[in-house]
């Protein structure tokens, strides 16, 4: 409890080291911040100053940008007075010389808005811009004479002008002439020598603001040239950049806002030399005085609650006396940068608080977390505790079942030598008595399917226990797969399943001498083998292998028929390329049953586990796929199924292993000239296919004939194809036109038909009439080997023709192939060729008459059925219960001479007192003395490790119980042909 308080309270120290931690981090930040920013302040106070400076200096600039203005229209006087007379002019010099100079100066001088000349008689022309086109403004007479002279009236006129040329089109329209004499710009005018510049408005708009350039001419009238404000103002604007300030032009008698106060209630008067600022009320709308500035000079005024800069200064704009006005925010930029200073500060507040909300949220979290870490910590431990005991409990379960496979087998192996001792006292003495013999019969089948079970639960115990070894030696791999077949063949005839050993491509035999665990691995295919025979009803099942070069990722793929990839095996460099011999053995066992669902193929490599859609109406355990997978691993390699052809039935189990091989030198295999022919009658279809592609694979011209209806129409085509053959070669060589068929027996072989005839598939008379005619009429050497049946007459065989019994594969079929010329052409006898089919009878006499065994053994039961078995042979047989006893009484024998002595010795394993292994040492070390040595044969219920116990302890030979007659006198052949025992383990 202690400890789960400590785990909970280091995030805890953590959250508030972390809290410190950021707090001194923004305290920190935040002292440099404000000893920042005062120098930021003052540095902008600086800056607005300067750039107040600096909008003064851009106005002084913009407005003397516009004294050429005032210049321009001097110089066009000038222009004038040349071309005109001193004295008054008339309408015709203007029309000629004045318009024309007019309309120039109109189209070249810029922001030009009017021009405009006035005579001192009253003549008057302009040029006026009213939106895109010019028109022209004129009086067509001089002022009247006398005032009351009605029937002259002088008047004005108005007229479009062409925009290229000047010239007046269209029809005029009368205007009212203004009062000029009364203008105060005029009289300006006329009392300057230098111009006079004025405000005034257009001729046609009044509201149109101009700046007036107005000069004399020499006694003839003036020239004025308008500018209209607006433009200018926007010019001016243009060229400055105000930042957020207002500014204000003023002349004695107008003034224009250029950019005013945000608040309306602001008016600006010009007062004298000061200007004045005013601020109407909200109430009752009089204006009340806020302040006023003088000329040159800079003033702060506080205007609806904010404090503005002002500066005045006059200016002159196009020849005329200006005062303007620049008022700008007081602390315009230095409260932007405090505005911006307390956002940013804000912003930092902001981010500390969401850091620290952040790590409170993370520290709860984690507190949380490591609550349920430590619960979940608890719950496994709890679990890990339960799942070691179980683990503890199913260990001690296995070595249990382990420990007492001896005892367990030994007690099974009594059963069945009593239940074999009872049928042969019984078969001597009463061998009418079937039911009783059909029982023993039945007790003794009984008694091996309890054996396969029990071995099956013991090998799983081993395996999970780990004690499971590999015990490799020196085996012919081709043969253990024939004895594999061969032992499960008669089972399936008796279903009518064919049972069937595919060569393949002949790598087998090419390295058939391997170094591995030859039990294992017949283990493996006999459960195998045995599944499939026992699921199959119909069909067949052919069992394959090859072998080829491992590599550092091997790839074990389906052929091309299946078209699919089975699995992968990674190995380490070292374990492939380590010894240059090993290599990679495949096996197959292919059968045409129900077969494995897809979903479920997985599973039954699982122990206890069975496929109900294949195991209907079948007995078993569950475990033998679980051993066999285990087994394969063990031995280096993996196994899993094999996906089919669509509609293709039954089940393909593929797996290897790793072996050590010694390549054959022998050339079998490499394919030979094709010279003799084969008939292939046979009754199972796919054994036909088989033999058919492996024949090929050599070389040979095969014909297989499917049904014995077919096999006189086959035999008349070899027939014909031979006699073309046949007449072709007596062409080329006349000395083979003499030679008898009865002398072809000595003669070369090449030519040969060999016949392979199933003897079950079909009437016997009918296949040996058309094979007699065959032979009639060919002229080469033919021979027959038949596969025997219970009801083939050996004795009616022609001579050169052979009975072989089933199943014909393996070595079988080498010997019948070896038979044609090209592969040694030499028959072999008819007793070497065939085997029995159901195995060796036992023998009648008495091998072992005359001989002393001693049977050592601490079971009743097992030395009484071992003395049986010595008995049944002839020997004579005396007992022991333990090892002590039996080397004690070798050691008495030794000494009493050679008469004494003992011939053979079985000796039980594991015996109280002393076991097997220790006696057999002793034994061995007494006999040193004597320089003799005597067969010890091991009795064991199947121990490997007791094998190899008993083996290093110098045994000869090694049975596994049950002993019966044929195992011992294959253990003591040496008894049975010389009267010395070997030297040397068997």
């Amino acid at each position: 409890m202690k400890q789960n308080s400590l785990i909970v309270l280091r995030p805890v120290c953590f959250f508030i080291f972390l809290i410190l931690v950021v707090l001194s981090l923004a305290s920190v930040l935040i002292t440099l911040w404000f000893n920042k920013v005062a120098p930021i302040e003052n540095e902008v106070k600086l800056i607005a100053h300067n750039i107040n400076q600096d909008l003064i200096s851009q106005i002084h600039n913009a407005a003397a940008f516009f004294s050429p203005n005032n210049a321009s229209a001097v110089n066009f006087a000038q222009i004038l007075n040349f071309c005109l007379d001193h004295n008054d002019p008339h309408l015709t010099n203007i029309e000629s010389k004045v318009v024309p100079a007019l309309f120039q100066a109109f189209s070249t001088i810029p922001y030009l808005s009017q021009i405009s000349y006035i005579g001192l008689n009253g003549l008057f022309f302009a040029y006026c811009k009213e939106g895109d086109g010019p028109f022209a403004l004129y009086s067509n007479s001089t002022f009247p004479a006398r005032k009351d002279a009605e029937e002259k009236k002088y008047a004005w006129y108005l007229q479009p002008a062409n925009h290229n040329t000047g010239k007046l089109y269209g029809v005029p329209t009368k205007f009212p002439a203004p009062a000029l004499a009364k203008s105060s710009w005029l009289r300006g005018a006329l009392n300057s020598t230098n111009g006079y510049a004025s405000v005034g408005s257009g001729w046609r708009d009044s509201q149109d603001v101009l700046l007036l350039s107005t000069v004399r001419l020499d006694g003839n009238g003036l020239i004025s040239l308008g500018f209209r404000v607006k433009p200018l103002v926007d010019f001016l604007v243009a060229q400055m950049t105000f930042y957020d300030g207002s500014l204000y032009l003023f002349t004695k008698d107008w003034n224009v806002t250029i950019k005013g106060f945000p608040s309306s209630r602001v008016s600006v008067i010009l007062d004298g030399d000061q200007v004045l600022f005013q601020l109407s009320n909200h109430d009752d709308g009089q204006l009340q005085t806020v302040g006023n500035v003088s000329c040159n000079d800079e003033r702060i005024l506080s205007i609806g609650g904010n404090k503005y800069v002002f500066n005045c200064s006059p200016a002159k704009i196009a020849g005329l006396e200006f005062v303007f006005v620049l008022a700008v925010a007081l602390d315009k930029y230095s409260s932007l940068v405090h505005k911006n200073i307390r956002l940013c500060f804000a912003l930092i507040v902001v981010m500390v608080g969401a850091v620290v909300i952040t790590i409170c949220i993370f520290v709860s979290l984690i507190v949380e977390a490591a609550r349920r870490e430590m619960s979940l910590c608890g719950t496994l431990i709890k679990q890990m505790e339960s799942t070691q005991q179980s683990e503890r409990k199913s260990m001690n379960k296995s070595l249990a079942f382990a420990s007492a496979s001896h005892d367990i087998r030994a007690s099974l192996a009594g059963i069945s030598g009593l239940v074999e001792v009872c049928r042969t006292q019984l078969t001597k003495r009463d061998p009418c008595s079937s039911q009783v013999l059909e029982n023993l019969l039945q007790m003794e089948s009984c008694t091996r399917d309890l054996l396969g079970i029990l071995n099956c639960i013991l090998d799983t115990s081993k395996i999970e226990a780990g004690k499971m070894q590999l015990e490799e030696q020196v085996f012919d791999v081709e043969q253990l797969l024939e004895d594999v077949v061969d032992l499960y063949h008669p089972v399936g005839m008796k279903k009518g399943v064919d049972v069937i050993l595919d060569p393949c491509d002949g790598s087998i035999s090419r390295c058939c001498w391997a170094r591995g665990d030859r039990s294992k691995l017949k283990q493996i295919l006999s459960n195998l083998l045995s599944n499939a025979v026992k699921f199959t009803t119909e069909g067949h099942v052919s069992v394959g292998a090859w072998a080829r070069k491992p590599y550092l990722e091997n790839e074990m793929l389906g052929s091309s028929q299946t078209n699919c990839c089975l699995f992968k095996i990674h190995r380490a460099n070292n374990e492939s390329n380590s010894d240059p011999n090993c290599m990679d053995f495949t096996f197959e066992v292919n059968d045409t049953g129900k077969g494995i669902p897809r979903e479920k193929r997985k599973s039954v490599f699982e122990n206890y586990i069975q496929v109900r859609e294949t195991a209907v109406g079948q007995q078993g355990t569950g475990l033998g796929l679980g051993i066999v997978q285990s087994l394969v691993r063990l031995m280096g390699g993996e196994i899993g199924i094999v996906d089919k052809e669509v509609g293709e039935r039954g089940t393909c189990f593929r797996f290897n292993v790793l072996m050590t091989a010694s390549p054959s030198t022998v050339d079998f295999w490499e394919p030979k000239p094709p010279k003799s022919r084969v008939v292939l009658l046979l009754k199972s279809g796919q054994r036909s296919n088989v033999l058919l592609a492996f024949m090929q694979r050599l070389g040979i011209k095969v014909h297989a004939v499917k049904q014995h209806q077919q096999l006189g129409p086959s035999l008349k085509k070899i027939k014909q194809k031979m006699m073309i053959l046949s007449n072709h070669s007596c062409n080329s060589s006349s000395s083979s036109r003499s030679v008898p068929l009865s002398s072809l027996d000595g003669v070369d072989q090449s030519g040969m038909v060999l016949m392979v005839v199933d003897t079950c598939v079909g009437h016997l008379s009918d296949i040996k009439r058309e094979i007699g005619d065959f032979r009639k009429d060919v002229r080469c050497y033919t021979r027959v080997v038949w596969l025997d049946s219970p009801n083939f007459d050996q004795d009616e065989l022609t001579p050169p023709d052979l009975v072989i019994s089933k199943p014909f594969h393996g070595s079988r079929l080498y010997e019948t192939v070896g038979l044609l010329p090209e592969f040694g052409g030499v028959a072999t006898r008819r007793e070497e060729i065939s085997t029995a089919v159901g195995g060796a009878e036992e023998e009648e006499g008495k091998p072992l008459a005359g001989k002393k065994i001693l049977v050592v053994d601490d079971d009743p039961v097992g030395r009484k059925i071992a003395t049986f078995v010595a008995c049944r042979l002839g020997a004579v047989a005396i007992c022991c219960e333990n090892g002590a006893v039996a080397s004690q009484l070798v050691c008495e024998r030794l000494k009493g001479g050679e008469s004494g002595r003992f011939d053979c010795i079985l000796m039980d394993c594991e015996m109280p007192v002393m076991n097997g292994s220790e006696a057999t040492a002793r034994i061995r070390e007494a006999e040193g003395s004597y320089s003799v040595r005597t067969a010890i044969v091991a009795l064991s219920a199947g121990d490997e490790m007791e094998r190899n116990r008993m083996m290093e302890a110098g045994v000869d030979a090694y049975i596994t119980k049950p002993l019966n007659t044929n195992n011992l006198l294959k253990a003591l052949s040496p008894l049975t042909t010389t009267s010395k025992m070997p030297e040397s383990p068997i």
